[in-house]
């Protein structure tokens, strides 16, 4: 009767731990909610620049649209991309509200040397990058965007096959 007892207290314990990261999406990368809808999808960088403002660097001009490309984990909390020559990769936490943190960027700068203009613009995306704070996936007439943004500055990435 005690073990009975006992493997019934176990299976409740188990039960609550499962509903508990389940019901919580900031520690179950893998949770059903909006935020699973930028994971296990690459995306390119399509704009940058300054919230609201009319001087947003278009990349697609620049003719280096495939050069900003960030991936996010569905299976850890971790992001991976190619920024104009160098690789790059780091943390990330994302909050029911719309939330996003970037952390422990790291990247091959300066390993591939991407000539002045090529070092700026990495320079640009990745202090950029490091400062979002908010996401949003919206979708167009070209299908789904991945906002990245946040009191100042935004970035917004498509799909990339």
């Amino acid at each position: 009767m005690k073990k009975i007892i006992l493997l019934i207290g176990v299976l409740i314990v188990i039960g609550l731990i499962f509903f508990a990261i389940k019901s919580n999406p900031s520690t179950s990368p893998n949770s059903s909610n909006e935020s699973n809808t930028i994971h296990g999808q690459a995306w390119k960088l399509v704009k940058i620049g300054e919230q609201n403002q009319k001087d947003i660097i278009l990349v697609e001009q620049k003719n280096i649209s495939d050069s900003f490309v960030i991936n996010f984990s569905n299976i850890s909390w971790q992001f991976n991309g190619h920024a104009f020559c160098n690789s790059y990769g780091g943390d990330y936490r994302i909050e029911d509200n719309g939330k996003i943190s970037l952390s422990n960027i790291s990247s091959g700068l300066g390993k591939t040397d991407c000539g002045k203009s090529g070092n700026d613009e990495e320079n640009k995306y990745f202090s950029t990058l490091n400062a979002m704070t908010e996401y949003e996936i919206t979708t167009d007439n070209s299908g789904k965007i991945l906002h990245l943004k946040n009191a100042t500055a935004s970035m917004d990435f498509l799909p990339f096959q």
